[in-house]
């Protein structure tokens, strides 16, 4: 399990940010949510073939390891700088009246816990040209190191596009290697073959797609004259092929096959909520968690869903992407905001540090004029305020301030309202 990762200079995100078991990030689009996801593959990427490389090599010391941006599947680029934060790749100083140009390194560095043992360890990425990036070791990998990293599979899975209607037999390594290329569609029985054949988890995966869908899903068979694997599924006793299923169905399927397929897996997830309706969110999370836990692995998921975030505000941890991202504390009053409010309003509050809540539009007109003719101070404030207009409900007022206070400790407000009944301002 990762308990910290460290990010410096990719894309647009530099932060520390503490996890735990379970964690949700939460934020407005743009916001470095999916950047730190893919940091934390690149990190695994980076870990992985610097072991592939020390295996193939009898070297003391390598300079770096080559990693093709073809090869950094959780990111698709069309360059390699863009995983660099503003584009910079190296910087230019100043030292004795003379110019030298200095690279500037990608850092990322996570912190662990792995089978009673702690663990830390940092990679650093050079660019090498738009196709190539160089990573290397910030710290010693010894056997113990090397051995205990092997046990955790980070898994960046993508959404499903489309189950394929013909799946070959694969090996293990094939299977988690098309993954990883984010060719999830091609491996869904497979991974469904290794859980009924191999894992004792079988009748585990029943019952959860039974609660999730009120689906059988059928034993997967393997032909072994044409070498496929077929599989089926049962719905109001008609028996249909796997590929006629929904793809929230799939994506659904694949993600707990792959938690049931193997032990301590960190996986992570990019709005899995997309295909899903609001009411079976609560319980794919709600499932997805008590899963992870007892197979010993770790869920880190970025998702807008307001059923996620509640559920995830009662006892896991909620890292918010606003300003810097940051453990969520004062959970239950945030919640709601932070799934609605969009990245423009986070900008103008930074901006003009504060905010007024009207009913329409028409009461910013009259506040101007009252003003103008007044010759009043707050004139100046009134000509391009940040206004947001609430009608009159005082609750999506509070709601939106919180939620852009908890980014700006000191931000303001001010809500002006004439058409309240009682009831709401007790509220």
């Amino acid at each position: 399990m990762i308990t910290k990762i460290e990010i410096k200079n990719f894309k647009k995100l530099t932060a520390n940010i503490e996890l735990s078991q379970t964690v949700v990030f939460v934020g407005p689009n743009n916001s470095g949510k999916t950047s730190a996801l893919q940091a934390i593959a690149l990190w695994d990427l980076g870990v992985r073939k610097w072991i592939e490389a020390k295996k193939d090599s009898s070297a003391k010391q390598r300079r770096g390891v080559p990693i093709n941006r073809k090869d950094i599947l959780s990111i698709p680029i069309t360059s390699a700088k863009y995983l660099w934060k503003d584009l910079y790749v190296q910087e230019v100083t100043k030292m004795d009246g003379k110019l030298h140009n200095k690279k500037i390194k990608i850092e990322i560095r996570a912190e662990g816990w792995t089978q009673q043992k702690k663990w830390n360890l940092g990679v650093e990425f050079d660019y090498a040209g738009s196709e190539v990036l160089y990573c290397r070791l910030l710290d010693e990998l010894n056997n113990d190191l090397e051995n205990v990293l092997k046990e955790e599979r980070v898994a960046f899975l993508p959404p499903m596009s489309g189950l394929v209607s013909r799946e070959d037999k694969f090996v293990p390594g094939t299977i988690y290697s098309r993954i990883g290329e984010g060719r999830t569609a091609e491996v869904l029985r497979n991974l469904c073959w290794i859980v009924y054949k191999e894992t004792g988890n079988w009748q585990k995966l029943e019952e959860i797609i039974k609660t999730l869908f009120l689906i059988k899903i059928g034993e997967p068979k393997f032909d072994e004259i044409s070498g496929i694997i077929n599989m089926t599924y049962n719905e109001k006793g008609k028996d249909y092929e796997l590929s006629n299923a929904g793809r929230g169905f799939h994506q659904i399927l694949l993600l707990f096959a792959f938690i049931l397929a193997g032990k301590r897996t960190i996986l992570l997830i990019d709005e899995p909520d997309a295909h899903l309706e609001v009411i079976r969110q609560k319980e794919v999370f709600n499932l997805l968690s008590k899963t992870l836990k007892e197979q010993n692995s770790q869920l880190i998921v970025a998702s807008h869903s307001e059923a996620v975030l509640n559920e995830a505000a009662e006892k896991d941890k909620i890292i918010a992407f606003i300003g810097k991202p940051h453990v969520l504390n004062n959970k239950s009053q945030l919640v709601k905001s932070l799934a609605n409010i969009g990245y423009d309003q986070y900008v103008q509050a930074e901006q003009k540090k504060w905010v007024l809540y009207l009913e329409g539009s028409t009461d910013l007109q009259m506040l101007q004029e009252f003003a103008k003719v007044l010759n009043h101070d707050s004139e100046k404030y009134l000509k391009s305020p940040f206004v947001k207009y609430v009608t009159n409900k005082p609750t999506d007022a509070r709601n939106h301030f919180y939620g852009l206070r908890e980014a700006f400790p000191g931000f303001k407000g001010i809500a002006i309202f004439d058409r309240l009944n009682d009831q709401q301002l007790q509220h």
